[in-house]
């Protein structure tokens, strides 16, 4: 079986409903705390070597992120104009989200994650 391709075509993610409760980004500071406390526990899951947890920490930190895009766009620009500029520190959600897609680099860059990628996909 390969994983790659059952990874890429899984459905849209569904958050663990305890882990939704650390998914706020409405403010920078409510990001920073919940975002700090899911890198917490994905690197404490990387030390018992629990890639699934870890794998489903890091796929919460790209969700933060991902959810609190829209709030960075310019809401009054039509669509198509190219005389906007999209900024992602207009509005607080976006900041938040910024903060989500750090530490979420963070997480897809750690070489032990890396390395219980490569062991988890194929199975060496």
């Amino acid at each position: 079986m390969n994983w790659k391709k059952l990874w890429k075509a899984q459905p849209r993610m569904v958050p663990n409903k305890t882990l939704k409760s650390y998914l706020k980004w409405e403010t920078p500071v409510e990001a920073e705390a919940s975002s700090d406390k899911l890198l917490e526990m994905f690197h404490n899951y990387l030390d018992e070597d629990d890639f699934v947890r870890a794998d489903e920490i890091k796929r919460h930190l790209h969700l933060g992120f991902s959810r609190a895009e829209p709030y960075g766009r310019n809401v009054g620009a039509r669509q198509g104009s190219s005389d906007v500029e999209q900024d992602w520190d207009a509005l607080e959600k976006a900041r938040g989200g910024r903060i989500f897609y750090k530490k979420w680099k963070e997480a897809t860059t750690n070489p032990k994650y890396i390395k219980l990628r490569k062991k988890a996909v194929y199975k060496t």
